[in-house]
């Protein structure tokens, strides 16, 4: 009847210290509160990952994460580079997670299939950029751990008994590099490599049979990984005129990505198949979803009026 059913408020403090050391070098140190109303439901055992929104409710309490960072950072010849280091922690209450053997899609009691969690994220991030000259750009590397748990004192209310376990978003080692090079004033190429850990997934461990059926016993949650994530893409730009005051200007480029053709495994699943000599006679088949796995060229015409 257009009443409220739950309301939910929150501060969010937000602070921040700077300390100039001197003019090429500062010292940062921050904390930031977020309260989030709004949950996404992330279900990895699907063979095309579908994303869930859900909106906190009587049964969900919005997320809530404290935040604190410290960071040095200096620049070089008079700011030509930039380069900083960043460590942060993070904790996290009332995580919306799935139960084992949930069923996310086209649930209208979707909050039964759910249960509360809570963890931590932290990490170190290092930064280097140049900014003039002929070759420009940036690297940056990040090492990070992101760790979830239940405490629920029901078994069946547990995952993986308690046990802190890596979430979704747990990777490790994260690499991102980008270059760009002027050939001539309008001639311009340009170089992006990133490679990160592959993401944590839960797979099938065995299978038997229980009467006329075969069943599958699966790890504990998120006990495997996704192999490694590494990609190059390349591209050379030409700009059409160098005058300023033309009213249209336009570029084209022409790029390549994933050069090398790295089949970046996005999923891996197990789908009950009928048993032949192709899968060795085996009820279930793994089958792994890749993105792009293949060198993909592209052409883009870009213009400012």
């Amino acid at each position: 009847g257009n009443s409220i059913i739950k309301q939910y408020t929150g501060l969010e403090p937000r602070i921040s210290f700077r300390y100039l050391m001197n003019d090429q070098s500062s010292v940062k140190l921050s904390f930031t509160r977020i309260n989030q109303y709004i949950n996404l439901l992330s279900n990895t055992a699907v063979a095309i990952p579908s994303d869930i929104w859900k909106l906190s409710s009587p049964y969900i309490r919005p997320l809530l994460a404290d935040q604190f960072a410290l960071g040095y950072y200096r620049n070089f010849r008079q700011n030509v580079f930039e380069t900083s280091l960043e460590i942060y922690y993070k904790t996290l209450r009332n995580i919306a997670e799935y139960r084992n053997g949930a069923q996310l899609l086209l649930n209208e009691t979707l909050e039964t299939e759910l249960l509360e969690a809570s963890g931590y994220n932290y990490g170190i991030e290092l930064y280097a950029r140049k900014n003039a000259g002929k070759l420009t750009g940036w690297i940056s590397y990040t090492w990070s751990a992101s760790k979830r748990h239940t405490t629920n004192p029901i078994e069946v209310d547990q995952i993986n008994k308690n046990r802190y376990f890596p979430s979704n978003y747990d990777k490790p080692h994260s690499l991102n590099i980008i270059a760009n090079y002027n050939l001539t004033r309008r001639w311009h190429a340009s170089a992006s490599f990133s490679y990160s850990t592959g993401r944590p997934v839960t797979l099938p461990e065995g299978k038997f049979t229980y009467g006329s059926e075969w069943l599958v016993r699966y790890s504990p949650r998120n006990a495997y990984r996704l192999p490694d994530y590494h990609r190059l893409d390349l591209s050379i730009s030409c700009d059409e005129s160098l005058r300023i005051t033309k009213r249209l200007r336009g570029s084209w480029t022409l790029s390549v990505i994933n050069v090398y053709g790295r089949k970046n495994a996005y999923s891996s699943f197990f789908k009950k198949t009928e048993p032949d000599y192709s899968n060795n006679y085996s009820p279930y088949s793994l089958y792994t979803l890749y993105i792009i796995g293949r060198p993909l060229p592209t052409i883009t015409y870009n213009f400012i009026f």
